[in-house]
């Protein structure tokens, strides 16, 4: 029979293993308020760790309280147990609670189905249906800002099984627009009916009757509905993952517009594409549709077979969302050479990716750099300030004043912006930083900031003393008259 010691709270510590970690707080000090009065009347379980510490098996909620509740020592039934037999007694003390929160019982269940504990062997275990063991243990799926509300009660248990079911991604989009928001937002879904979610999801699903590429590793996929147990409400043949339904989608008709390339079409695009921009970065020549002249669609078996009177086969891509075979001509009917036509002005289509090219990398380099200058100590550096950083300052401060275009004219030309603000000399300096100083004062935001109202007062005093001492004694007296009504308010009602 196992012996109850009163131990030591400072010798008992709570475990890992504990798959339990949300406590109520009001509760634990209810629980803490019987204990002051009562005691404890129910022993905690441990299991010894060294010869000083012992490992709380069952009753983490009753340790809190009574940490809570001052206790010096607690009761406690010691037993010897493996790392396999405790986890085992946390597991089962822990789902046989009534309050059991949802995540605590997926962390339970999904860490018994990780030691080979299977869904029916669960379900039996805890009278649970199969189902329900498969969605606990799904939970553990929703991505940690859903979790974080699902803790708070801020978000239904009935929708938290919906949108586990979904990719990173699509719970991220939908945490951040749909849930991120008050309640009453028209674009909320926290108070939505259940049956609408599920519609609107699956609205968003693909439909693999649809698809071209090859489906036969769908068949098996887990983001299929028909293959995974959990979207027994949905349509089986549906796609629950959009972006990979795209990725293959677009690698299918880049394959595709390859072999048509290879049978002598010409490559055209419907505006900008992936697929487009795929085929390009391979080093195929795609032209952009707006160049042509176009005649109907027509069918393949109708296309014809040579060039004729200007007009040349293509494989278009994009177009009415599906690629097709079309007849295009040239701007120039007459042209007889309809290929130096579409070369020419593929000439000037390419120059203008070249130039677009080089502004992208521009982008990025800036991208970058204010990524370093973000994650570096560059205020920290303590030494004095070079050339370029007092160049920098008077630079930025410029942009931020009424006089940019006035001191930006005198520029020259041939010199950078960061060198021209170099060279100016210092009653432009001057001029640069008051007017950065009167900008300010007449933002928006002095009304609310004490520290640049400290600052706009100092500088006015300074430079207007007379005129800014006769703004502030008006409406000192303004406020005494206002000041003196109140008092006498206040002195009636005592």
């Amino acid at each position: 029979m196992n012996q109850i010691e009163n131990i030591r709270i400072a010798n008992i510590k709570e475990s890992p293993l504990n798959p339990r970690k949300s406590f109520d707080e009001s509760s634990l000090k209810e629980l803490a308020e019987s204990i002051i009065k009562q005691g404890l009347l129910q022993p905690i379980t441990v299991r010894k760790v060294n010869k000083l510490m012992n490992e709380i098996v069952c009753g983490a909620r009753r340790y809190k309280a009574s940490v809570l509740a001052g206790l010096e020592t607690i009761p406690c039934i010691v037993r010897e147990m493996t790392d396999e037999e405790a986890f085992d007694a946390m597991i089962t003390e822990n789902l046989q609670r009534k309050d059991v929160a949802p995540m605590d019982e997926a962390r339970a269940f999904f860490e018994l189905h990780k030691r080979d504990v299977s869904f029916e062997e669960l379900a039996a275990r805890f009278g649970k249906s199969v189902q329900f063991i498969r969605l606990r243990i799904k939970l553990n799926d929703l991505i940690p800002e859903l979790v974080d509300l699902l803790e708070k009660k801020e978000l239904q248990i009935s929708h938290a099984l919906e949108l586990c079911k979904l990719t990173v991604y699509r719970q991220t989009e939908l945490c951040k627009d749909r849930y991120n928001c008050d309640g009453d937002n028209y674009y909320s879904w926290k108070f939505k009916p259940l049956s609408q979610i599920i519609q609107t999801l699956s609205s968003n699903f693909k439909d693999l009757e649809d698809a071209k590429f090859d489906k036969i590793d769908c068949e098996t996929c887990a983001f299929r509905c028909g293959f995974n147990a959990l979207f027994s409400e949905y349509n089986e043949n549906k796609c629950i993952k959009p972006e990979c339904f795209e990725d293959k989608t677009v690698n299918f008709r880049v394959s595709q517009a390859i072999e048509k390339s290879k049978e002598g079409y010409i490559l055209l695009k419907n505006g900008k594409t992936q697929i487009g921009g795929k085929l390009e970065d391979l080093g195929y020549l795609v032209y952009d549709f707006k160049l042509y002249d176009w005649e109907n669609p027509i069918t393949a078996n109708a296309v014809r077979k040579e060039k004729e009177d200007g007009y040349l086969k293509a494989w278009v891509i994009g177009y009415f969302n599906e690629d097709c075979y079309k007849i295009v001509k040239t701007l120039n009917p007459s042209n007889n050479n309809p290929q130096a036509v579409l070369l020419d002005n593929s000439l000037k289509e390419l120059q203008g990716k070249d130039k677009r090219n080089s502004e992208i990398k521009k982008e990025k380099i800036i991208e970058d750099v204010r990524t370093l200058m973000t994650e570096s100590d560059f205020s920290s550096i303590d030494l004095p300030l070079t050339k370029i950083e007092i160049a920098a300052m008077y630079g930025l401060a410029l942009r931020d004043s009424s006089l940019t275009t006035e001191i930006q004219d005198t520029f020259d030309k041939s010199l950078s912006y960061i060198d021209n603000c170099k060279n100016l000399n210092t009653p432009i300096q001057n001029r640069i930083v008051r007017s950065f100083i009167r900008k300010q004062s007449i933002e928006g935001e002095v009304t609310y900031s004490e520290n640049i109202q400290s600052i706009i007062l100092s500088v006015s005093k300074e430079s207007y003393p007379d005129k800014t001492t006769r703004i502030e004694l008006k409406h000192e007296d303004t406020y005494l008259k206002r000041k003196e009504r109140i008092d006498e308010q206040i002195k009636s009602l005592s």
